[in-house]
C-alpha cells in the first residue's frame, strides 16, 4: 500500500543522511481505519487535541489512565501502514507556477488557488531555493517559483520513499536512548563531551546531554509545552529508506 506521510525539514534531512529510521505519532482515538483524504492530511505537526478520554481499545469507554492494557491487534489499525507498506514523504518544496483567483466549488467562496506548471514548463520540483527565485505577489500573472507547504505536495513531487519495517504502540516517555537516536537525534562530539542537537530553528537551536532529552525538546516544540508530561500513546513506526529522487 502506497500512502503519504509528512515530515518536518529537519527530520527529512535526518532521513536523507540515514540517521532517522523511526517516527512516533500521537494515537488519535478512537482507533479506526483512516480514509484516503484523512491520510493525505496527516502531519508531524502541532496537535492541541486531548486524547486521554478514551482507552486505546475502541470498545472500552473508560478513561485511558484506568485501562492498563493495550487492545491486542490494535497495531493493525495504524494509519501510517503495516510492515511492508510503502510511504512517500511530503515536505516543503518549491513549485513553478502562478496564482489564480476563482470560486471554490465546496465553499462557494472566491480565493487564491495555485496553478502548478512545474512539469508542464519542463522543470523539476526543488527542495532548496532555486537560483532564479524571486519574491512575488499572487497578483503577478507571470509564473515563478513558489515555496509550497508539505500538505499540498503531490505524489509526483516527492523525492523520498520508505518501507515500513515494524509498527508498535507505546507511551511516549517509554522511548529509550537508542530509539531517540533512531528518531534522528544523533551524537556530536566536541572533543570533550558528547551532545545531541535538538533540531530547533535558530535562535532556539541547542544541545542536550542525552538523545532522549533532545527528542523531548523537539517533540514539545511541535506538540506543545505540556505534551511530554501528558505522555500520550504513540504509534512507533520503523522504516527503511528506499529511494531518493533528485
Amino acid at each position: 500500500m502506497d500512502r503519504p506521510i509528512i515530515f518536518s525539514p529537519p527530520m527529512v534531512r535526518a532521513i536523507l543522511t540515514g540517521k532517522k529510521t523511526v517516527t512516533r505519532r500521537i494515537v488519535k482515538f478512537p482507533v479506526r481505519k483512516q480514509s484516503a483524504a484523512e491520510m493525505d492530511s496527516m502531519a508531524y505537526a502541532p496537535s492541541n487535541e486531548h486524547y486521554a478520554d478514551v482507552a486505546l481499545d475502541p470498545s472500552d469507554t473508560r478513561p485511558r489512565e484506568s485501562a492498563g492494557f493495550i487492545h491486542q491487534g490494535s497495531e493493525q489499525l495504524c494509519p501510517y501502514g503495516q510492515t511492508g507498506d510503502r510511504l512517500w514523504l511530503k515536505e516543503p518544496y518549491y513549485a513553478y507556477g502562478c496564482w489564480e483567483s476563482r470560486v471554490d466549488e465546496k465553499t462557494r467562496r472566491e480565493g487564491w488557488h495555485f496553478l502548478d506548471l512545474t512539469q508542464q514548463r519542463g522543470y523539476s520540483y526543488q527542495f532548496s531555493r532555486p537560483d532564479d527565485y524571486s519574491s512575488r505577489t499572487r497578483e503577478d500573472p507571470n509564473p515563478t517559483w513558489w515555496l509550497r507547504p508539505s500538505l499540498f505536495m503531490p505524489r509526483r513531487a516527492s523525492r523520498l520513499e520508505v518501507e515500513v519495517t515494524d509498527v508498535s504502540i507505546e507511551r511516549l516517555r517509554d522511548i529509550s536512548d537508542e530509539q531517540a537516536r533512531a528518531e534522528g537525534f544523533s551524537p556530536m562530539y566536541d572533543g570533550i563531551h558528547t551532545y545531541f542537537v535538538n533540531h530547533l530553528a535558530y535562535p532556539n537551536t541547542g544541545m542536550s546531554i542525552t538523545a532522549v532529552i533532545a527528542f523531548a525538546v523537539y517533540w514539545q516544540s511541535l506538540n506543545g509545552a505540556d505534551s511530554w508530561d501528558e505522555n500520550p500513546w504513540v504509534w512507533v513506526v520503523s522504516f527503511r529508506r528506499l529511494t531518493i529522487h533528485d
